[in-house]
């Protein structure tokens, strides 16, 4: 594992996140001063956090299962999206889709997929740096467990 871009350093620096990510649970933190709401035993929503002075969040979803960890940050800033070079040590072309509607209203999404990146566990974490219109900013984190394609293909048996 080479140094960790920006925004992964803060990642790991965070010890409720670093701490959710490397064990799978949420049973290991103690939420107790932190904004917090439940969905469900797999989906944590962490309110208005902040991982530094410069990098605050409305919210962070996270969500576990049995073949990955997601977590989601979500923003109002276009920052990350737009410089991901100094956030991620990676830039690449912005993917757009075509606009769809929901009820109505026009959605348009645009996103970058930076790929891998090796944080030091046993399998790199992808990243997706996303704009909706209906949702706004997000920094994607997937996580896949060691094994996880055994998990979800259960026809090669």
């Amino acid at each position: 594992m080479k140094d960790l871009p920006y925004f992964l350093l803060l990642v790991k620096k965070n010890v409720v996140l670093w701490t959710i990510i490397t064990t799978g649970s949420f049973t290991s933190v103690n939420l107790k001063t932190i904004d917090h709401d439940f969905w469900t035993d797999q989906y944590l929503q962490i309110k208005d956090y902040s991982l530094n002075n410069n990098e605050k969040f409305n919210d962070i979803w996270i969500t576990l299962t049995d073949v990955s960890t997601i977590v989601s940050f979500r923003s109002t800033s276009a920052k990350y999206l737009e410089d991901t070079k100094y956030y991620f040590d990676r830039d690449v072309p912005v993917a757009g889709r075509n606009p769809y509607s929901i009820s109505d209203e026009k959605v348009t999404e645009m996103s970058k997929k930076l790929g891998a990146f090796d944080i030091g566990l046993e399998m790199p974490v992808n990243i997706t740096v996303r704009h909706s219109s209906v949702y706004g900013y997000s920094i994607d984190l997937t996580l896949y467990k060691k094994g996880w394609m055994n998990k979800i293909d259960t026809t090669k048996e």
